[in-house]
């Protein structure tokens, strides 16, 4: 009687371990997930900054700068193709 006693709280204990066990591998992957997760979120924060920064810094300058230049040399042309166009009519 008294071994089957034990040997039931035995088997009871090693599945309340077995449950506290579980449970603690469950917390553990959910820290590493939200670790993860965390990581993840300023990983893709760095990663819009730089491509703010790379925006303003590199391309929007650059689209100015090229958008100038052509219409620059339009307005150069036009006054060219005018300056044309009035001494041939002279």
């Amino acid at each position: 009687m008294n071994f089957l006693c034990i040997r039931s709280l035995s088997i009871l204990s090693f599945f309340f371990f077995l449950s506290v066990s579980l449970y603690d591998c469950l917390w553990v992957i959910c820290l590493y997930c939200m670790r993860i997760i965390s990581f993840l979120r300023l990983f893709f924060f760095f990663l819009w900054r730089l491509y703010l920064c790379v925006w303003v810094c590199l391309v929007r300058p650059c689209c100015v700068l090229f958008i100038t230049l052509i219409f620059r040399a339009f307005r150069h042309w036009s006054d060219g193709v005018g300056w044309f166009m009035s001494a041939e009519t002279k």
